[in-house]
């Protein structure tokens, strides 16, 4: 190690030295009244992991999940993150073509929550509640958010730069 004039150590340039690859999985687990809808979308699902993102994908019925590796063909850092929350997206009720979206664009994110979580409502008040944030969701999708609701658990797909121009 040497020392330069103002007394910072000074290193020699790395030397470009390839790096042992290094597998790392996800397992994405499909709630039971999502298989069947998986089953049928499969061939619209693993393609983009495999050509764009260069995962290695296999759904396990057994299981019940749908599990993500990288290979040695990966180069971006974060697909795995990407194809996980493809495939989570799809299994919170998304379509095919909406969840595609968070493949290609960076800065797109899902949110969800239990609306039980956030107040106690039972019977009527629950619907009328759903219906209100449904009555918002329906707001933010002509400002490109899309949103899905099930029963008690609310789902939304959006981008912050987008939201921020609204909202801001």
């Amino acid at each position: 190690m040497r020392i330069d004039e103002e007394g910072r150590p000074s290193f020699p340039p790395a030397k470009n030295v390839e790096r042992a690859h290094r597998s790392e999985t996800r397992k994405v687990l499909i709630p039971p009244h999502r298989m069947t809808p998986l089953k049928s979308a499969w061939p619209k699902i693993y393609p983009p992991l495999v050509e764009h993102l260069k995962l290695q994908v296999r759904m396990t019925i057994k299981a019940r999940a749908v599990e993500l590796r990288t290979s040695k063909y990966t180069t971006d850092s974060g697909a795995l993150q990407k194809g996980e929350d493809f495939v989570k997206a799809f299994s919170l009720g998304f379509d095919v073509d909406d969840s595609i979206a968070l493949l290609r664009l960076d800065d797109l994110y899902i949110e969800t929550f239990e609306i039980k979580d956030v107040k106690t409502l039972n019977g009527e008040h629950l619907g009328r509640a759903i219906g209100r944030i449904a009555g918002k969701v329906r707001l933010e999708v002509l400002i490109l958010a899309v949103g899905i609701l099930k029963s008690s658990r609310m789902g939304k797909q959006s981008s912050p730069s987008r939201m921020q121009a609204v909202h801001g």
